[in-house]
């Protein structure tokens, strides 16, 4: 399901775009995605792109996603999750598909970009940078404005 062009986005490279600051957002080739409303399947989705390119384990996914459910029914609510998940990526139509998955793990390919991971890339890795609790305006390649909470016995920096 595609609804709108992506803003300035880099298209011709095959893979998915995937802005989790804000309101969960996916692009296929520049396409905005529409995802479904279900906080599961998107918490899904959001887990295996942060930790794309390695095999999770399905069990470890059911725990994760529904816990309070019986093993055989949270394996059959992960399976519906994936099938829906494939749907909304475009997984067919794709070269080789974004979802890799076997009987025991599942693993999200074609990752072009993900705005976490590259704002991270963005921050350095020093004090007092890892101090931030919020970051407020990235300026193209740059860190603009951060916030850092404090109580009135800690140094702002």
């Amino acid at each position: 399901m595609i609804m709108e062009s992506a803003p300035d986005l880099e298209v011709g490279i095959p893979g998915i775009r995937i802005r989790m600051l804000g309101a969960l957002s996916v692009w296929r080739n520049g396409n905005t995605l529409q995802l479904p409303a279900s906080r599961k399947l998107r918490a899904l989705l959001a887990y295996l792109a942060v930790e794309n390119n390695s095999p999770h384990s399905r069990g470890y996914l059911c725990t994760l996603l529904w816990p309070e459910q019986a093993e055989s029914a949270a394996r059959q609510n992960l399976s519906q999750a994936l099938t829906r998940l494939r749907q909304v990526l475009g997984d067919k139509q794709a070269a080789f598909p974004f979802l890799r998955t076997t009987t025991e793990s599942v693993t999200l390919n074609a990752l072009e970009s993900l705005d976490i991971l590259e704002l991270l890339k963005l921050l350095p890795h020093r004090y007092p940078f890892l101090l931030l609790d919020r970051i407020v305006d990235v300026n193209g390649e740059e860190l603009d404005t951060g916030n850092k909470n404090v109580t009135f016995n800690q140094s702002p920096f």
